[in-house]
């Protein structure tokens, strides 16, 4: 048994980990104290603690091991943070512009520069792939401002996918001719395995999750488990067909990205794990490596940073003025791209890394890139800062349906469809579905507890389509307001409710609750009536004779009706009279490319019952506040099968 006070540098575990969680605690709220970024107080602390100051952890066996993990971890982050299909949604041309001439300069500036400076060609290539990439350091000041749907602000993130993937791209390459030199054998095992890759993490990987959610993956903590686990296995597809691992870990983010919601509780519990382990033991690690001599007092370090610093600004700024001119942006949104774009942070801490990992280069490139973080850090966030509060805040993007999606359950029988139907929904955004129950102010706490399972169990079916699911109890004078605070409080986007296919006679159209809501609620609001008990084979949007009348409910039924196919992966059909049909094919031309369209001039209700079969779930839309003719008659034609009122508020 050991007594006393350990010898330096520390060997037992106890030792080793409180030195390193007193220093991930402690670091970044120094350095943020003295206005650096956190990332640079992390490694400045693992060059104090390391071998060649304190002394305290040796780099070899733990902090290495785990540093190595954390690089895999952060390269994984960063893909799945990029949100595919936003990036080149909205404003394709300008970002692909912007993203190809924001990655081209630097990488054209910085090669010459390097080979100039006397670094070979390889190498140069690598360092300046670093300086065309780019992180967005600065993202959270203009997320404060609320001007992150501004046209140059969307761009600049949309070109992030093409910098960092095109970077990634040229590492996998570099290091492969590095290693296995430039003959036939390597270009072509080099495609091979990229080929190999991209099919594994972008084809195949979404699949595999789709079902292993689907079975095992209703509970939060097997999620987590199979997200790591298949992080890990990317790594290690890339390593064996001879790229990088951070590559393969990279991509298998991408991969991931449409089934790990970033608000959601998944999402939270990797950050956590990332940002209070994983990552600053990969950043203290690096620290380690330095040597503060070299850093403090060499001319060469000093100068080399000035030119990395010099290629990175310099090429980013010729980017943003250049596109931003020709595009016609004023000068505020020019200044937000510059800002977004002009930072480098961990991303090309880890290609650096790699790059000297190998032998391309030295430790002193790694020191100079130290300096580098700092500069770019310091003028992405002044630029933001200067440009942020002067960009106007665009409308609200009023196309995101499922963003946050709520769903009133008290039945327990149609609690679970209900939320899988919203879902469904919610999955084409990456949103989150938001399950209520409402209880009266005379609830006592076994009510709770028993709606709080409710709540539990429809979550699971959110959860097993790789959907985020939060449920909440409310305590409310009554069923309506309940609602309505959810909405309010959680900034809803869609309403899912119940309908069962009727109304009493003291009621209007559709039932006391459900006509209330339609008439106070300002949001898309879809009733089911989720009566049918056969695999889907068709979704069947029903626009009869007033598509026109009644745009709203038509863009709605349309809308849900094309995210329902994709979900289900049925084939959607449009039914209706002739005029009706060319107005949707005139106005909602990429909601209904991949539709089947049947003329039939029938009444809704004789049409329905003639024109479907079972299996198929239909979409009728209502005007505002539920403004329908005969729902009961609709209803009653569809007796077994799954109906949807698409109310366009």
């Amino acid at each position: 048994m050991n007594q006393g006070f350990p010898e330096l540098p520390f060997g037992p575990p106890e030792w080793v980990f409180i030195v390193l969680f007193f220093v991930i605690l402690l670091a970044p709220v120094g350095a943020r104290r003295i206005k650096l970024p956190g990332i640079l107080g992390l490694i400045l602390a693992g060059m104090l603690i390391g071998p060649n100051v304190l002394n305290f952890v040796e780099r070899d066996g733990l902090v290495q091991m785990l540093g190595g993990a954390g690089l895999l971890f952060l390269m994984f982050m960063a893909g799945l943070e990029l949100d595919l299909r936003a990036s080149l949604q909205k404003f394709r041309k300008d970002t692909i512009l912007f993203g190809g001439a924001t990655f081209v300069l630097p990488m054209i500036v910085g090669t010459i520069a390097l080979l100039l400076w006397g670094f070979e060609m390889l190498a140069a290539i690598l360092i300046a792939s670093c300086w065309a990439s780019h992180t967005l350091v600065s993202y959270p000041i203009f997320q404060r401002n609320g001007v992150v749907h501004n046209r140059g602000v969307a761009v600049a993130i949309g070109a992030t996918l093409i910098t960092n993937v095109s970077a990634l791209i040229v590492l996998a390459i570099v290091i492969a001719l590095y290693v296995g030199g430039t003959g036939a054998t390597t270009w072509l095992g080099l495609g091979g395995g990229m080929a190999l890759l991209v099919f594994a993490t972008m084809y195949g990987l979404p699949r595999l999750t789709k079902w292993f959610f689907a079975g095992l993956g209703g509970d939060r903590l097997i999620q987590v488990l199979y997200v790591l686990t298949v992080m890990f296995a990317a790594s290690a597809l890339a390593s064996m067909v001879g790229i990088e691992a951070i590559v393969g870990a990279f991509f298998a983010g991408l991969g991931l990205n449409d089934h790990v919601p970033k608000n959601g509780v998944l999402g939270e519990r990797l950050t956590f794990l990332g940002d209070s382990l994983l990552i600053p033991v990969f950043l203290l690690s690096v620290g380690m490596i330095i040597d503060p001599v070299s850093l403090i007092a060499g001319t060469t370090v000093i100068l080399l940073a000035a030119t990395f610093a010099a290629q990175s600004l310099g090429g980013k700024l010729i980017a943003a003025i250049g596109v931003g001119k020709y595009l016609n942006y004023d000068n505020n949104e020019i200044g937000a791209m510059f800002s977004l774009t002009s930072a480098e942070a961990a991303a090309t801490l880890a290609a650096v890394f790699v790059g000297m990992e190998v032998g391309l280069f030295g430790q002193e490139v790694i020191e100079a890139v130290v300096i580098v973080i700092l500069i770019t850090c310091f003028v992405s966030t002044v630029m933001a800062d200067k440009y942020a509060p002067k960009i106007e805040a665009p409308e609200p993007d009023s196309d995101a349906l499922g963003r946050n999606v709520i769903v009133p359950v008290a039945n327990p029988e149609t609690a679970h469809k209900l939320t899988e139907m919203a879902a469904r929904i919610a999955d084409a955004d990456t949103g989150t579905v938001h399950p209520v129950t409402v209880l009266g102010l005379n609830a006592d706490r076994n009510r709770v507890i028993e709606n709080s399972k409710l709540l539990k169990d429809a979550e699971k079916s959110a959860l097993q389509l790789g959907v985020e699911a939060k449920g909440s109890v409310r305590i409310d004078e009554s069923s309506v307001s309940g609602v309505l605070h959810q909405i309010i409080e959680h900034d809803g986007t869609a309403l899912i409710i119940g309908w069962k296919g009727y109304a009493s006679a003291k009621e209007h159209l559709f039932g006391g609750i459900t006509d209330t809501l339609a008439r106070r609620v300002d949001i898309p609001m879809l009733l089911c009536r989720l009566d049918g008990d056969k695999p889907k084979e068709r979704v069947v949007v029903h626009v009869g004779h007033v598509a026109g009348v009644i745009e709203k409910g038509t863009r709605l039924a349309l809308k849900s009706g094309n995210r329902l196919a994709e979900s289900f992966e049925v084939p959607m059909v449009i039914i209706g009279e002739k005029t009706s049909l060319d107005y949707v094919m005139d106005n909602y031309k990429s909601l209904v490319e991949k539709a089947e369209f049947i003329y039939d001039s029938q009444t809704t209700g004789r049409s329905l019952s003639n024109m479907t079969k079972d299996g198929d779930l239909v979409i009728v839309p209502a005007g505002p506040r539920g403004e329908i003719y005969g729902p009961e008659k609709i209803a009653a034609a569809l007796p077994q099968k799954d109906l949807v009122i698409a109310i366009g508020n």
